[in-house]
């Protein structure tokens, strides 16, 4: 099984370079935009360096990732536990896409983008609310990528039970695709349609590549051997 979700994982690398191109695309649609973000992300890291680890706040929305996404996968939560120390979720049957969820996916980004539709739908958005939005979002992205990075270093039993090599090319890919569709909510001049568009042209680029790739490979190594 772990060398099925090996090559699992290899086959995952076109999809995250695709969608880490697009999320880039999203990140410099604009120059107030990319300004915004890259603020907003190191004032994050500089938030972390000076106050280390966000115990309950980063556990919190850890463990709610985890419940969340065992529900939406139709798994049943059984106990729900979040304290300073740590946290723990107890569900009925084990989900690979529940384990790697709160990797992946930032609760307070959903939020952010939500807040944004409603105030779209509500009016027309001044320019300092959406650079307020931006920087937030910098924030977000950055503080997710830093805790993130903090708590994979140390010991994750999901991600050592599922093979770090499968488990990175999952949470890469869906990461760059969670944030890159809430930017695109978020941009004014980069809209969902653009970042589906997009995805999908640099995804088929990307395989097709790759299957040249393939088959010169093959073609060569038919010609070393006969």
């Amino acid at each position: 099984m772990r060398f099925v979700k090996f090559i699992i994982g290899i086959a995952l690398l076109p999809f995250c370079y695709a969608l880490g191109k697009v999320f880039v695309a999203v990140c410099v649609s604009s120059p107030s935009m990319t300004a915004c973000l890259l603020g907003g992300a190191m004032l994050a890291v500089l938030f972390v360096i000076k106050k280390g680890y966000i115990g309950r706040v980063y556990v919190l929305l850890h463990e709610l990732n985890h419940a969340m996404w065992s529900a939406v996968t139709g798994n049943q939560v059984k106990m729900f536990y979040v304290s300073r120390a740590g946290g723990h979720v107890e569900t009925e049957n084990y989900s690979v896409i529940a384990a790697f969820a709160p990797y992946f996916f930032s609760i307070p980004m959903a939020l952010l983008a939500a807040v944004h539709l409603i105030l779209w739908i509500a009016g027309s958005i001044p320019v300092w609310v959406r650079y307020t939005e931006y920087c937030i979002a910098g924030f977000i992205i950055g503080w997710h990528i830093v805790t993130t990075v903090k708590v994979v270093v140390q010991e994750q039993s999901e991600l050592k039970q599922e093979g770090l090599f499968f488990s990175f090319s999952a949470i890469y890919a869906f990461f760059f695709f969670w944030n890159g569709l809430f930017l695109s909510v978020l941009s004014p001049n980069f809209y969902v349609a653009d970042f589906i568009r997009l995805g999908y042209k640099e995804t088929i680029f990307v395989l097709i590549r790759c299957g040249h790739l393939a088959g010169s490979t093959i073609e060569l190594i038919w010609r070393l051997l006969t």
